[in-house]
């Protein structure tokens, strides 16, 4: 009974079937960790759940038995010459000179020769296979033992505290984070105006918006900023291509004066958030950054983002950080590149394993899997015994 359980689940995790099954499986589950993202660290994370990290290494272990069993241990057979088959015809001995000639890898074995060429793409697919058995391991660990914190500070204060979404508490950080200061960069703000014309007292509405140039009776305005706490607007004056000077709501001269009004505007939308901050550790090492969005500062494998800046009830602006600890991240991508590596490799590199096996008069010729160059054919052709 315990033979057949052993046997039944040897079989299982051989199976291609199995591991594209799994794959498949863990890609459903993880549709539900991708549509309903923890929002606090109170949520339930899929991710970050002994089933789900048990999933991957399972998985990891049926892709890396099944690669030993059908990938390494038929190629190690391969490269050994253990492969016969049907006869694919017979040949003079002094093939074997020719065969030197095109570059083919001759190794003699127990009963003939093996030639080979292109022994790099059966390289590639084993460690294919092994790069992703450690590409998901290495993932696997870097979730679990991987840290992440968030942290709100004032401007001008600094702290080594975060609240830790993997132990849910404040927890205490290896070094300090201090905010030097903050702004926030909008997009240009749309405004209403009426241009007075102070000599016949004109007047004209225009909608623009921040930085736009707008026409005048011959003049060029080029619209500043609009000043909402002053209800006033900032311009500049072009005239005849030259730039007179920047003026706040009126413009006089001897020939044309005018006075601009700001009658309405929509609140501008932030374009990016910027925080200048210092981080120094316990031992005086330090380093400065001007961090926003998607572009966070690195301090001793940590990663610090930038996800918030606002005030809070009594008017004072803070930054809200993201704190993220991953220990294999560089490990991760250097396998992904070597998964790459491999994939570009494989198509382009031609594969030969070509088994000459002794006879009186001759070789018999093994081929495996029976993909030959034309040339090589050919070549291989004129040397056959008829």
């Amino acid at each position: 009974m315990l033979a057949k359980a052993f046997k039944f689940i040897d079989s299982l995790l051989k199976s291609t079937n199995f591991a594209i099954f799994f794959m498949i499986f863990i890609g459903v589950i993880s549709i539900y960790g991708t549509l309903f993202p923890p929002r606090t660290p109170f949520d339930f994370n899929l991710y970050k759940t002994p089933f789900f990290i048990s999933l991957l290494f399972l998985f990891a272990i049926n892709v890396g038995y099944c690669c030993y069993f059908r990938i390494i241990r038929v190629y190690v057979a391969i490269i050994k010459g253990k492969f016969t088959g049907k006869v694919f015809c017979s040949v003079k001995k002094d093939i074997l000179e020719n065969f030197k000639k095109r570059g083919f890898k001759i190794k003699q074995i127990e009963d003939g020769y093996l030639v080979s060429k292109g022994i790099v793409k059966t390289y590639s697919i084993v460690l294919l296979h092994i790069f992703i058995v450690l590409l998901i391991i290495t993932a696997g660990l870097s979730s679990y033992l991987g840290f992440l914190g968030t942290v709100n500070i004032h401007e001008k204060n600094g702290t080594d505290i975060c609240f830790s979404w993997n132990e849910k508490k404040d927890v205490l950080l290896p070094f300090n984070i201090y905010i030097n200061s903050t702004r926030i960069d909008y997009y240009p703000m749309p405004l209403k105006l009426e241009i007075v014309n102070l000599k016949d007292n004109t007047k004209k509405e225009i909608i623009t918006k921040e930085r736009e140039v707008i026409d005048y009776n011959g003049l060029k305005i080029r619209i500043l900023k609009g000043v909402i706490e002053r209800k006033s607007v900032v311009f500049s004056v072009l005239y005849n291509g030259t730039e007179i000077g920047t003026f706040e709501n009126e413009f006089l001269h001897e020939n044309f004066s005018f006075k601009i009004k700001l009658l309405a505007y929509m609140d501008p939308l932030p374009r990016q958030f910027y925080a200048d901050i210092t981080i120094q550790d316990r031992m005086g090492n330090r380093d400065s950054k001007t961090i926003n969005i998607n572009n966070p500062m690195e301090f001793q494998g940590y990663r610090i983002y930038l996800i918030d800046i606002g005030k809070d009830d009594f008017g004072f602006p803070y930054v809200g950080l993201q704190i993220t600890y991953e220990p294999m991240l560089r490990m991760i991508w250097i396998i992904c590149v070597l998964i790459i590596l491999t994939l570009i490799i494989y198509p382009f590199v031609n594969e030969y394993h070509i088994k000459l096996k002794n006879e009186d008069n001759g070789f018999n010729i093994f081929v495996w899997k029976e993909i030959l160059d034309p040339a090589v054919l050919d070549m291989i052709r004129t040397y056959e015994i008829k």
